[in-house]
């Protein structure tokens, strides 16, 4: 029964990590203060679909809705959908897709000029590289309190996400 458990709660940790980055994605997505744009019928499938669990649907439509944001050069679109995709890799242990991702986030980021969406970039580095250096970068570009707590936790240093 326990192991069982173990492997339940594995996938629920991993579901729950998708959900969050997926309501951080569609937080940063938008400019400035404005609202961000409704989402492409694709890309809400795919999120419909890692809601559900059903990540081979998932993939499909998170593929097909890159190719679309391609086709428009919506370079927001293509790195929420790119940072899905990674946590997507992560959650099945896919490090080198995870990492080809992260990679693609970082370049869009740069692209964008949002500290927002340069500061999920950087989580996502620092969790696909397992190194401190893009948690400290993030820490710098934390704008609330919730933000901050959220490196240092990565950087194992809880007693100041307080």
């Amino acid at each position: 029964m326990r192991s069982w458990w173990r492997a339940d709660a594995k996938a629920i940790a991993r579901a729950a990590a998708i959900l969050m980055a997926l309501a951080i994605a569609a937080g940063c997505a938008g400019p400035g203060g404005d609202a961000p744009a409704p989402l492409d019928p694709l890309e809400q499938n795919a999120v419909n679909a890692l809601s559900l669990g059903l990540l081979g649907e998932a993939d499909d439509a998170l593929h097909a809705a890159l190719n679309r944001y391609t086709m428009r050069d919506d370079l927001e679109g293509q790195w929420r959908i790119r940072h899905m995709m990674a946590n997507l890799a992560l959650s099945r242990d896919d490090v080198a897709g995870a990492r080809e991702q992260s990679e693609a986030t970082t370049s869009l980021s740069g692209q964008l000029e949002s500290s927002a969406i340069r500061y999920e970039s950087l989580l996502l580095e620092g969790r696909v590289s397992g190194r401190d250096r893009p948690f400290r970068e993030a820490l710098r570009l934390a704008t609330s309190d919730l933000q901050r707590a959220v490196c240092y936790t990565y950087l194992g240093e809880t007693e100041r996400a307080a």
